[in-house]
């Protein structure tokens, strides 16, 4: 069984190598598509022992975001694992990393050849020291993301520029999706408030009608269900519960 490691990165000179090391846990190599980056991730990347095959884009054709297609970027990484052949893939960013107490091999392993690909829990970890307990508070539910699948000649991503999710759309041709608890994705690059506003504002401006996000508003999606416009609404509602919770919690306790 060979795992191997795909990732697409720019500008991730922080957090590369912590997410490199992570998944040289599991894979036998890692490919690696630098996005015209401008910092010290090319550096990083080529020196990292599990990484042994790295495109870079160059940084001068454009710093515009998205620039290249993301279903452009998915393809090129998509047909780089078609010349390795490995038995699976596992597709993270640089600002993610796998939880699994060491049994990703043997989990993929115990998986028959009619899985294609499994479904993972997705938690967005939060670091706000302004307001810690948000994503708790105004009661953030569980999603799953496909990041893992069986490797087969033929896989294509999405059409869209941007948010196709990294799993192959045709991926369940080659069989079922199953749902894997054992392993689960963290992601760190949305642990504060103010993240996510600047995400919102970015995604807005690249996709105004919110049609590669199949029409869903991107501040609803990522504040909680408010608009970017009622943050302060957001805020009120936010110290309103954490009082109850807190009163709740001490009428609680004898």
């Amino acid at each position: 069984m060979k795992i191997l490691g795909l990732i697409r990165v720019k500008d991730a000179a922080p957090t590369i190598t912590r997410t490199l090391d992570g998944m040289a846990t599991f894979c036998d190599t890692i490919f690696v598509l630098d996005d015209r980056s401008r910092d010290d991730t090319r550096r990083l990347v080529a020196a990292h022992p599990a990484v042994s095959n790295v495109f870079t884009a160059d940084p001068d054709v454009s710093q515009e975001p998205w620039y290249h297609p993301e279903h452009l970027s998915l393809t090129l990484l998509y047909r780089m694992a078609d010349f390795y052949q490995p038995t699976w893939i596992v597709m993270l960013d640089d600002d993610e990393f796998l939880s699994d107490d060491g049994r990703t091999r043997e989990i993929l392993s115990s998986y028959s050849t009619n899985v294609a690909a499994l479904t993972i829990p997705k938690i967005c970890l939060w670091r706000d020291a302004e307001f810690p307990d948000l994503p708790k508070v105004m009661q953030r539910r569980q999603r799953y993301d496909i990041r893992i699948w069986r490797h087969r000649e033929g896989l294509q991503p999405g059409t869209k520029r941007l948010h196709n999710g990294y799993a192959p759309s045709n991926v369940r041709d080659g069989g079922v999706v199953a749902t894997e608890e054992r392993i689960t994705l963290y992601n760190d690059g949305w642990d504060t408030l103010a993240k996510r506003i600047e995400r919102v504002r970015l995604y807005t401006a690249l996709d105004p009608d919110c049609t590669l996000n199949n029409g869903v508003p991107y501040d609803k999606g990522l504040l909680f269900g408010y608009s970017i416009d009622a943050i302060p609404a957001l805020i009120e509602e936010y110290r309103k519960r954490s009082v109850q919770n807190a009163a709740t919690a001490m009428g609680g306790v004898e």
